[in-house]
C-alpha cells in the first residue's frame, strides 16, 4: 500500500466534518479552517 501523500492527508482532515481545526497566521488572522469548525463556529 503506497503512504498517503504529504498533501492528501492533511486536506482530507480539513475535509472531515468530524474534526474542527482552525489556524492562524502570527498577526491572529484565520487561515485555514476545517469543514468541522465550520459547522462548530458559523
Amino acid at each position: 500500500m503506497a503512504a498517503p501523500s504529504s498533501v492528501a492527508f492533511p486536506t482530507a482532515l480539513l475535509e472531515s466534518p468530524r474534526f474542527g481545526i482552525i489556524a492562524a497566521d502570527s498577526d491572529g488572522r484565520l487561515q485555514v479552517r476545517s469543514k468541522g469548525a465550520q459547522r462548530l463556529f458559523g
